[in-house]
């Protein structure tokens, strides 16, 4: 397990849902000038951080990687909204 925590504007903050064990995870997408990365929430992650989700356009994810062949996922522990840097 890998260590990430990607900064970025935050497209959607409900997503489609992903498929684990049989229940939807919401999926979040963060957008910088190099592309996109899904960010998958487990239920208690969304709702302990689903105010920053739903209010802040920029934020910061503390996850671990998740590759399953050609995809790669970051898996959230913790969101936070990004401030600004003066």
């Amino acid at each position: 397990m890998t260590p990430i925590s990607p900064a970025a504007r935050c497209t959607n903050d409900s997503g489609s849902p992903a498929r684990q064990l049989g229940r939807s995870l919401p999926i979040v997408t963060l957008e910088d000038e190099d592309g996109f990365l899904n960010i998958v929430v487990r239920p208690d992650v969304y709702v302990r951080y689903r105010k920053v989700l739903r209010s802040t356009a920029f934020i910061i994810v503390e996850g671990i990687i998740e590759r399953q062949g050609l995809v790669t996922n970051v898996v959230a522990r913790e969101i936070r909204a990004m401030i600004k840097m003066v």
